[in-house]
């Protein structure tokens, strides 16, 4: 049945977002806005955008945005973007900023209103994004909203497979909030005239800043690049703890409106997941710079120290973000990002060991790797992997590859092996077209170390999804079989992934791994 038929009378129904006038108490919206008056007329929500005059759409897409991929390296506050987005107000809500999410919301939606092809489902969202691009165009000043529509912009393109215009982006926001200064503590904020800088634009700079710091940290965690900002800058504070915000539900919102389990309706915990998020990504950001560092000679001190970092951050979870207490998507993707950090900052020394061997490094990537993909199947139990954040697909991808390079030196090397990834990334497809770029590598390394997949695991590209020549292989950090180093300085190869290619990899088997392998040889 059509999805849009069979919706189309509740479309209209004031249940059918969440993205309405904020339900927050008097006294929290004094605490956000410093008490200014609140709207006596909604502003029409299709007049933020030129791509549909559907109120209702954008309602609807940017409820799913905050319900599926909201705090996950979110540089807007919801609450201050919901408040203006309502007065049509352009202090923290703009025409850009609505279109960026919006192209980001399309993802997880069936309904072809949402395609600018409408026979194509891969097209969802595409006419919000070029809308976007066209009002950036027009971005000559930096400001909070433009930093916070970038970001967003590369959440989609990530989800997208354009990783490359992805990374740009994230660089761009990042590169931005640095130049505004947003970075800097209040005591050594450089801004001229402090009594202009209100209590609500400091907790929105500072959840602007912190968004394009955990983006960019992922990022660079992802591709093996250097981040901008440095240890030694100070950083601001995190964004301030509100107790109704904190208890404000949070209920699974899709196609066909809230679901009805109550079971699945839980505490939010929005600010304690955006401050946890936070202090895991300034760990993130002390890998990346220990991986990317010339200078090798303390690595091994240096690799055991941030091990016992992630270890510590994990164990002083607060019980609100313990699994088990909350199974909201935004916590379990919180845990699924951690075990991916740990499994990235031993990957580099899958075949020459660190701390005390080789067979040590590799047991901390097997663990990180099925704790994982466990997660993964947790949350699939769930919510179904049709609507995850935007980097689901690389963190199942890179879990996918440490997991063969483990069958392939194990004692069960040569046997039948079995997978629940592959079908995991079907699923994602539907929503990140990237996934299937990631079948292809996994297929590529499985023939590679020639690694026997039961035909049972095994998952073809979802209809209407966009295969891999549909996308573009000059935009992709992720070409397995091409030289990165040639690639990331710009020079990438136009011809489709191929399977089974005998060139030098700098991938293999993960990125940093390259200058010592430049094979796919693993150390048996």
């Amino acid at each position: 049945m059509d999805v849009d038929a069979e919706h189309q009378d509740w479309r209209s129904s004031a249940d059918f977002n969440l993205a309405g006038p904020s339900r927050l108490s008097h006294l929290s919206q004094l605490i956000l806005t410093d008490n200014e008056s609140s709207p006596t007329e909604k502003y029409p929500p299709a007049a933020w955008t030129n791509a549909t005059n559907d109120d209702n759409l954008v309602q609807h897409l940017i409820s799913l945005y905050f319900s599926w991929e909201y705090p996950v390296f979110a540089s807007l506050s919801k609450e201050h973007f919901l408040l203006d987005f309502h007065k049509g107000s352009d202090r923290f809500c703009s025409s850009l900023l609505v279109n960026a999410m919006l192209a980001l919301g399309a993802r997880f939606s069936d309904l072809v209103d949402v395609r600018k092809d409408k026979s194509k489902r891969g097209s969802a969202g595409d006419q919000f994004y070029e809308e976007a691009q066209r009002l950036l165009g027009f971005e000559d000043t930096p400001s909070l909203t433009k930093i916070q529509a970038l970001g967003l912009m590369s959440l989609r393109q990530a989800s997208c497979g354009h990783d490359m215009s992805g990374w740009d982006l994230s660089r761009y926001a990042m590169r931005t909030a640095l130049d505004l200064d947003l970075h800097l503590a209040d005591s050594q904020d450089r801004r001229a005239d402090r009594l202009l800088y209100s209590n609500p634009e400091r907790q929105v700079s500072a959840a602007t800043f912190w968004g394009s710091y955990t983006l960019e940290q992922a990022w660079c965690l992802c591709i093996g690049r250097s981040p901008q900002v440095s240890l030694e800058e100070t950083l601001v504070r995190k964004p301030v703890k509100i107790d109704e915000i904190e208890h404000e539900p949070w209920q699974p919102y899709t196609d066909q409106g809230i679901h009805s389990d109550r079971s699945l309706h839980q505490p939010s915990n929005l600010r304690s997941v955006y401050k946890a998020f936070a202090e895991l990504s300034e760990i993130v950001h002390k890998t990346n710079l220990c991986l990317q560092a010339e200078d090798t000679r303390d690595i091994t001190t240096r690799v055991r120290g941030l091990y016992t970092e992630y270890l510590q951050f994990y164990g002083s979870l607060p019980d609100s973000l313990r699994l088990g207490g909350n199974s909201t998507p935004p916590v379990l993707f919180c845990h699924i990002y951690y075990h991916f950090a740990v499994l990235l900052l031993f990957r580099p020394f899958y075949n020459t060991g660190i701390l005390d061997t080789v067979a040590f490094t590799r047991l901390v990537c097997s663990e990180a790797t099925e704790n994982l993909l466990s997660l993964v199947k947790a949350y699939q139990n769930i919510y179904s992997l049709r609507r995850t954040p935007a980097f689901f697909p690389y963190l199942v991808m890179t879990a996918e590859v440490a997991r063969m390079a483990d069958h392939k030196t194990g004692p069960n090397g040569q046997r039948i092996y079995h997978t629940p990834s592959i079908k995991y990334l079907g699923e994602l497809a539907l929503a990140h077209p990237f996934a299937t770029r990631a079948m292809l590598i996994c297929k590529f390394f499985r023939e590679g170390w020639e690694i026997k997949l039961a035909p049972e695991d095994d998952c073809e590209v979802p209809d209407g999804v966009p295969g891999d020549a549909d996308l573009p292989h000059e935009a992709t950090f992720f070409r397995p079989d091409a030289d990165l180093e040639r690639h990331h300085g710009g020079k990438a190869s136009l011809e489709p992934l191929r399977s089974g290619s005998t060139a030098k990899l700098r991938f293999m088997p993960f990125p940093q791994q390259g200058s010592h392998l430049g094979n796919m040889t693993l150390s048996m």
